[in-house]
């Protein structure tokens, strides 16, 4: 329960810092590389994988992206970390739209709590992932 509750936070963690970027116009000063879409295992069809495109993922200094259908979508993970500075803050549409959702799910009947985590510092993540890993052992973690 706990792992679950940690994920889901995380998750919420990236979804608010995404929908709180603001983006400049200029990317003269990009890295650019690319990521392929592949599809995982034997689901779909032939002409399925190969209509699939490749997404450009640029560097923007703090943290890397891609373009999506309508905006931009950051990228965050072991390939493509955030920077230490990287701290878009809480995105007050994304807030109140998440608070919504888990309303509607209490609603529905779904045992979800009215907590939840949005964007963390670098520093609060570190202190945090330390006290599991004190806690629980790195393996755990």
């Amino acid at each position: 329960m706990k792992k679950r509750y940690i994920v889901l936070s995380g998750l919420l963690a990236v979804t608010l810092a995404a929908c709180s970027q603001e983006q400049p116009k200029n990317e003269e000063n990009t890295q650019k590389t690319e990521q392929t879409s592949q599809p995982e295992g034997t689901v779909g069809s032939k002409s399925q994988a190969s209509s699939q495109k490749k997404a450009e993922v640029v560097n923007k200094g703090d943290y890397y992206s891609i373009q999506g259908k309508y905006d931009e979508i950051v990228i965050a993970n072991k390939h493509y970390p955030l920077s230490k500075d990287y701290n878009p803050g809480e995105n007050p549409t994304a807030k109140a739209e998440l608070l919504k959702l888990i309303s509607a799910m209490q609603a529905a009947g779904y045992p979800i709590s009215d907590h939840y985590s949005g964007f963390r510092s670098y520093e609060t993540q570190t202190k945090l992932y330390q006290d599991y890993v004190n806690q629980d052992g790195k393996e755990a973690c």
